[in-house]
């Protein structure tokens, strides 16, 4: 038995279409897997441009906190000269201004008492002057009349 070109032809293309449809699940399989590979692949990519965008957020909050830190030292170094200023200079102040009280007060006390007297005497003064000048009336009064 020989075969011949023709059945060695048929042969083939029996063979090829068995074999095409034996492949094709796999060709199937290979396309899913190729659009799921494209599929990740874009995921990838986009995950990456995230990762970047994060990078670049945490590393500008990294120079806030950075720059929040040198102030927060300034801040902390005022409050420290704010509060030399007030144990030293201010509360002294305030001493020297409670002492120098008590004694403005007990100089004021003594002032008033000297001004109430002077008022009193001032008060005397002027009665003293309307009598004076009511007798000097009454003695001219008198004095016209006698003569």
């Amino acid at each position: 038995m020989t075969l011949t070109v023709e059945d060695l032809h048929a042969i083939s293309e029996l063979l090829d279409s068995r074999l095409e449809i034996k492949l094709q699940p796999i060709r199937d399989d290979i396309e899913g897997l190729k659009a799921e590979v494209n599929e990740l692949r874009t995921e990838m990519n986009e995950l990456r441009a995230e990762v970047n965008e994060l990078r670049a957020e945490v590393k500008a909050l990294r120079t806030d906190v950075d720059r929040l830190k040198v102030e927060m030292k300034e801040v902390q170094r005022r409050l420290t000269l704010v509060e030399l200023h007030l144990e030293n200079e201010t509360d002294k102040n305030i001493r020297i201004l409670a002492e120098n009280r008590v004694a403005m007060v007990n100089k004021l006390n003594e002032e008033i008492k000297t001004v109430n007297k002077s008022a009193l005497y001032e008060i005397k003064v002027d009665y003293l002057t309307k009598e004076m000048q009511k007798l000097r009336e009454e003695v001219e009064v008198l004095k016209t009349k006698i003569a």
